[in-house]
C-alpha cells in the first residue's frame, strides 16, 4: 500500500451502482461531480450565488436524477453532463419561481 488515498470511482462504476439501484453511488456521484456543477451554475447564473441555494439546487438534482436513474441513456451523454443538465433545469425552476428571492428576503430579516 502506498499510503495514498484511493482514486475515485469512475463514471461507468458510479453508473452501474445506480442502475444497480445502489444508493452509496450517489455520494460518490456528489463526490465526482458536485463541486464542479455547483461552481459552473454559481458563474452561469449570477442571481443564485448562496452556498445554501446551491447546495439546495444540488440535493434537489440528485434527488431527479435518482428517481429516473433508469432513464439514463450514455449514448445522448455522460453520467456527468446528464446531472448538469438536471441541475441547471432545477436552477432555472429556482429562478422562475422567485425562491432565491424569498430565501434572501429571509436572510436580511435574521441580521
Amino acid at each position: 500500500m502506498n499510503g495514498r488515498n484511493p482514486s475515485p470511482p469512475l463514471e461507468s462504476e458510479i453508473l452501474a451502482r445506480l442502475l444497480q439501484d445502489d444508493e452509496s453511488a450517489i455520494q460518490d456521484l456528489v463526490r465526482a461531480y458536485g463541486p464542479a456543477i455547483c461552481s459552473a451554475l454559481g458563474q452561469k447564473y449570477k442571481a443564485c450565488q448562496s452556498l445554501e441555494d446551491l447546495e439546495d439546487v444540488l440535493a434537489i438534482a440528485l434527488f431527479r436524477l435518482w428517481r429516473n436513474r433508469h432513464r439514463f441513456d450514455s449514448t445522448k451523454a455522460s453520467l456527468r453532463t446528464w446531472f448538469f443538465c438536471i441541475a441547471e433545469n432545477v436552477i432555472k425552476d429556482v429562478l422562475r419561481s422567485g425562491w432565491h428571492k424569498a430565501r434572501s428576503r429571509e436572510t436580511l430579516l435574521r441580521i
